[in-house]
């Protein structure tokens, strides 16, 4: 069990900060115990706090001041913390993290001594030193707080390689304070339905605190009929005279709760509020830690991304001016931030908090409107938390400004940081310094910036960070050469000591330090830097080695960190500004690259719209910015009204709105009608398939020319499966949506209204929402919504593709007294908005409505389209379908890509697919081995003539597969690799005749660090079905030359002529009929010979259940199956090698009655249990107890 201390001895908000780490430690560490050393004041606060097993406390206000007494020595201030000492040393723990940045705690740290420590700890000599990469961090911080982007919850997690993921501080509250927020809430009037508005008006400094004046006012503001909130006011009792000021001035009843409560039960009255407004307070964070959102005041000194409200869905208000926030270390007397903060701009953040959702969290990532930097919010910052791809808290400014350079700084600092010091300390992740990835996170930060600022002219910003980019490469060179230099000492060190050239030691030292020295200038000089320099300096003081190796190795890992930090920086700033500009000038061509895709697809409409002249669209289009600067329009309709057609302030939002509300289901087509600037259609394509059909239909071509010129519309233009209906008469719109329903497959559409379109043009919307209406649902769908699976005799259509054993299936059924009718279909896959693919869809159509049936039935998938419409046009039909597989799935199915379905049934007589059919997402599979038609395969008179040609001691009926194995050879590309993995495979395959070959691959990539080197899903398959092949023909090539000494008729094809060249005793035929000839040979050979092919890893080949039915003896290789199917031994002989082959064939041909034995019970159990009417009765008694039950 791991033993872990944290060290937290500062405030209850810093205390409270600690809580997501004290869980996900809990989480890393299963059973872990966790003990937590405080400040004897904060005793009581922890025992709300989870995840402790061990309290400790300790005087820290006393033990303070004896550190800097001179008169007291460290062995004096040692024997003060001596009890202390011994008890968390007898712990023994194995880890220890020190967050609090005081000597005192430093002391503690060091002399419990844990293998693992981490944070501010002492050396032998007295030394303070810093451990873990992001401690080095938060204490660099300190001094870079400008440029720190980091909450210090995450930096903690990150203290502990913990990733925060999104979580929030933990605190319990208890029944007893529960009751407590209840009796005093209904004293004072406050019902559960009430609106509860919580003030925090306190705070540690006055600096800190927002005028009482200012609550007051608010409290007034939001007391109104138009909020009729009831407010409460929070504080300790040294603020009694705050709450005493706010109530004086305010006008409305207020309630005062400070000083009446304790931690606990003030946790309990927070927990109901619905919003908490606060200054940077312990109480901030208790609110956060019971789920109550926040709307925090930073002022003074405060840092908001330091300390802020950590959680989704709070909202920070802080000064915009030079001087914010202040220097700690300076008073400030004259603290104009408080002014700027005024009540009405904390009104319109509670008007955003409102906004949101009632839940307690908006969800990850979730980000409200932005607010125009107008005249209202001048000086005036705000703030958005949520959670970043990371899981670490991010602040979303909500007022858009113009990006600056030190706004890309922070930005790139912080993603810049999480690469480096994340590798550096163990976490996994990407290369921090791969240049793929670098460019990655590039292109998300320019994203980023132009989604959070205004980026006007990125020309000029990459002028203005000119310097810093310099300085950066700068910084970037001195660090690879002081590297150097570092590992020229460490080659030096490794020397014998009488041999160590110490004139060359001390020269590489003087040089070391001039680069130090230029490296703190470049810091000093260059603000934009900085943070890595003094990252770089922190490292070199917490240096304790004393030896000239380990001290080298350590300084060569600083300056590696440096080179990196430095290099990732230049990076992701050059590239991201790069990627700026680039993005600017994409935006200017827009409605080049729109015109041009669209001339490609639809010329007749280019041609309109680029007939189109400015003044035309002026006279009808006007453009609007919406508040959070998108764009809106106003459009004059037809009757002259200008009407807007978009949400001025989020017109996104007002299209998911729309969408939403559609409810849309996966088997309708959706028909916008109206198309307005596109936002409804951009937003219903993120949620869309990409092959899923869209049709849009648009009256205005104006409009239409207007959303090309403002959108990107290249992911609309270059789906074909989108079909935009513009500018059309309404008839002529009509009959297209018609045929585009037709096309595929008769589907439901479902028409998304976008309602200003209607009202500007009613004449042209309405008739064709009316005929839409009456399209919605198919005249098809109607007809044939009958039930299935009613009565006992069912009807079933089947799909005649002349496969061998689909007669079978079709006497099986009309044995078994249902109806039979077939539909004729192509041999293989085909389009089906081709030709041939219509005209069958058309045929399959009429013979639905005419036979209604129950269900469908195909062999292989034959008659099935690669896209899927007739997959799509069944299941929206609702007509359950089955395909018997008896070939290999995967190699089949490799060519259908949306076949999927509730209404598929697949049957396979191999169980090692069922998983692999399961993976490609069909949710019905089963196991169905293949069977036989005692009918056809029957006993014939050992006397019959017709015997005469067919008989023979040992038959073998089998295709030699040399055509097969060179043709599937050349579907995949060839290389040295696939050579050396097949013949490895291929050995391995002869082996073991139960793995799958997609097993054998994978413990091959295992063994001998070979893998497929194909990333295309189709080569992969093919290389799989070559090998498989090539395994099935080396594998009956060797059992034939094993019965060299017998005579053996071979049936098949003249590869076997290539294969046996010069065996002996083996005789050539060719292929005979199934059905006339194959019974004969069966009744006319001795010993029928069966070699299974590999693809069949367990299952049992129709050639065991036609030669048992013609009561023939069979010699068979062993098959899993074959346990479950026959009883071995007594109605069926199996061999599990060549040599056991050759002696079994020896010994039956010798002994005629026990041959005939096990003939005649194999037919027994054969025609009991193995014919065709009972595959297809467990077929149809499947799927009538699954459908009677729906």
């Amino acid at each position: 069990m791991k033993k872990i201390l944290i060290i937290s001895m500062t405030r209850m908000g810093d205390l409270l900060q600690t809580t997501p780490l004290l869980a996900g430690l809990k989480e890393r560490y299963p059973g872990c115990r966790i003990s937590l050393l405080v400040n004897d004041g904060f005793s009581e606060i922890c025992k709300q706090i989870p995840f402790i097993e061990d309290l400790y406390t300790f005087d820290l206000e006393e033990f303070i001041p004896r550190l800097v007494d001179p008169s007291f020595s460290l062995v004096d201030n040692y024997h003060y913390l001596e009890s202390l000492i011994t008890k968390l040393k007898g712990q023994e723990y194995d880890m220890v993290i020190n967050l609090t940045h005081s000597r005192a705690s430093a002391l503690i740290t060091s002399l419990i001594g844990a293998p693992d420590t981490r944070g501010l700890t002492i050396d032998r000599e007295g030394y303070q030193l810093i451990k873990h990469p992001w401690m080095n961090y938060f204490f660099n911080a300190t001094q870079n707080r400008e440029f720190n982007q980091f909450n210090l919850v995450d930096i903690h997690c990150a203290c502990g390689d913990i990733k925060s993921g999104g979580g929030s501080l933990h605190l319990e509250v208890s029944s007893e304070a529960e009751e407590y927020s209840k009796d005093f809430l209904v004293k004072n009037g406050v019902s559960d339905s009430d609106w509860l508005v919580g003030f925090q008006a306190g705070a540690s400094q006055v600096d800190k605190r927002w005028p009482t004046s200012s609550f007051a006012r608010l409290g007034d503001m939001l007391t109104t009929d138009e909020y009729n909130a009831k407010v409460i006011l929070f504080g300790s009792p040294n603020e009694r005279v705050l709450g005493e000021e706010i109530q004086s001035e305010m006008k409305a009843p207020v309630i005062n709760a400070i000083g009446k409560t304790d931690l606990a039960q003030l946790a309990a009255l927070l927990k109901r509020c619905d919003l908490l407004i606060t200054n940077d307070t312990g109480t901030m964070h208790i609110a956060c830690a019971v789920g109550t959102r926040v709307i925090a005041l930073f002022l003074g000194s405060v840092r908001s991304f330091e300390t802020g409200p950590y959680g989704e869905g709070n909202l920070i208000l802080e000064a915009s001016i030079p001087c914010a926030p202040c220097n700690p270390h300076v008073e400030c007397r004259n603290p104009v931030c408080k002014r700027y903060i005024s009540p009405e701009v904390v009104l319109k953040a509670v008007e955003l908090s409102r906004s949101l959702p009632e839940t307690k969290s908006c969800g990850p990532g979730r980000f409200i409107e932005q607010l125009d930097d107008s005249e209202e919010y001048k000086g005036i910052r705000m703030f958005y938390t949520a959670f970043d791809g990371d899981g670490m808290l991010d602040f979303l400014p909500l007022i858009r400004r113009p990006l600056t350079k030190r706004d890309l700084l922070n930005l790139a600092y912080r993603r810049m940081w999480v690469m480096a010091l994340d590798s550096c300390s163990g976490n996994p992740g990407q290369n921090a310094e791969d240049l793929g990835s670098i460019r990655a996170e590039a292109e998300k930060l320019a994203n980023r910036c132009l989604s959070l600022f205004e980026v006007k002219d990125a020309e000029k910003l990459r002028h203005a960070i000119e310097r810093d980019v310099r300085s950066l490469k700068r910084l970037v060179k001195l660090s690879a050469t002081g590297l150097r230099l570092c590992e020229d000492l460490i080659r030096l060190s490794q020397r014998p000591v009488k041999r160590i050239d110490l004139h060359l030691a001390r020269k590489i030292g003087r040089r070391l330090t001039g680069i130090d020295e230029r490296i703190g200038l470049l810091g000093l000089i260059h603000r934009g830097v900085r943070p890595l320099t003094l990252m770089f300096n922190f490292g070199k003081g917490n240096l304790e080695e004393d030896q000239l190796f380990p001290l080298a190795l350590r300084t060569s890992r600083l300056y590696r960190l440096l080179h990196r930090e430095s290099l990732i920086m230049h990076r992701l700033i050059t590239t991201s500004l790069r990627n700026l500009v680039r993005q600017r000038k994409q935006r200017m061509n827009i409605w080049q690259r729109n015109i041009d895709l669209l001339k490609a697809r639809e010329p007749q409409l280019a041609e309109i719209l680029f007939e189109l002249k400015d003044s035309e669209i002026e006279e009808n289009v006007r453009i609007l910015d919406c508040r959070n600067g998108e764009k809106t329009c106003r459009l004059k309709g037809e009757d002259g009204t200008w009407i807007t057609f978009h949400s001025t302030c989020d017109p996104r939002g007002e299209a998911e709105k729309i969408i939403r509300s559609s409810s849309l289901t996966d088997f309708q087509i959706p028909v916008i009608v109206g198309l307005g600037l596109g936002y409804t259609l951009f937003g219903l394509l993120k949620s869309l398939r990409k092959d899923r059909p869209v049709i849009v239909v648009e009256k205005s071509p104006e409009l239409f020319r207007t959303a090309l010129s403002l959108f990107d519309f290249r992911d609309v233009l270059s789906r074909p499966n989108i079909h935009l209906i513009v500018g059309e008469a309404c008839d002529r719109a009509i009959h297209r949506i018609g045929k585009l329903q037709l096309k595929y497959s008769l589907r439901d559409l479902k028409v998304i209204r976008h309602a200003p379109s209607i009202r500007a043009f009613p004449r042209f919307y309405e008739p064709v929402l009316k005929r839409v209406g009456r399209l919605s649902t198919s005249s098809l769908k109607r007809q044939v919504a009958y039930p299935k699976f009613h009565g006992e005799r069912f009807s079933i259509l089947f799909f005649d593709s002349g496969y061998f054993l689909l007669r079978e299936c079709i006497q099986a059924i009309k044995r078994l007294g249902h109806r039979v009718d077939l539909v004729p279909v192509l041999s293989g896959p085909f389009k089906s908005d081709e030709e041939d693919g219509r005209n069958f869809i058309e045929v399959l159509i009429s013979k639905i409505v005419k036979v209604k049936p129950d269900f469908i039935f195909t062999v292989n998938h034959l008659g099935f389209d690669e896209d899927g419409r007739l997959t799509e046009l069944l299941t929206s039909l609702e007509i359950p379908f089955v395909s018997w597989f008896v070939d290999s799935p995967s190699y089949i199915l490799q060519n259908y890509e949306s076949n999927l379905s509730p209404f598929a049934h697949i049957f396979i007589w191999e169980k090692s697919y069922i998983a692999r059919i399961e993976d490609f997402g069909f949710e019905n599979v089963y196991y169905l081995p293949l069977a036989t038609d005692p009918e056809v395969f029957k006993r014939t008179s050992p006397s019959s003539v017709e015997l005469n040609k067919y008989r023979c001691s040992i038959s073998f009926v089998g295709n030699s597969m040399v055509d097969a194995v060179r043709e599937w050879f050349r579907r995949f590309p060839n290389s040295e690799i696939t050579d050396k993995l097949g013949r490895i495979a291929l050995q391995m395959q002869k082996k073991c005749h139960s793995t799958p070959i997609e097993r054998i691959l994978r413990q091959i990539e295992e063994k001998h660090g070979l893998s497929v080197p194909f990333e295309d899903r189709r080569h992969r398959l093919n290389f799989e079905s070559a090998l498989v092949l090539k395994a099935t023909q080396e594998y009956r090539k060797e059992l034939l030359e094993e019965l060299r000494p017998f005579k053996i008729r071979i049936y098949g094809d003249r590869g076997w002529m290539v294969l046996l060249d010069g065996a002996d005793n083996i005789a050539l035929f060719p292929r005979l009929n199934y059905y006339t000839q194959l019974p004969l040979l069966y009744n006319g050979s001795t010993v029928n010979l069966n070699a299974t092919s590999f693809q069949m890893n367990s299952a049992v080949n129709q050639r065991v259940f036609d030669v048992a039915a013609c009561e023939a003896f069979l010699l068979t290789d062993h098959q899993a199956d074959m346990d479950e199917l026959f009883e071995v031994g007594k109605e069926a002989v199996c061999y599990h090698s060549k040599e056991e082959l050759r002696d079994l064939v020896g010994y039956y041909l010798r002994h005629q009655g026990e041959r005939e034995k096990i003939a005649r019970r194999a037919r027994l159990r054969v025609v009991k249990q193995h014919t065709y009417v009972h595959r297809m009765q467990k077929i149809i008694s499947l799927l009538r107890r699954r459908y009677r039950e729906v």
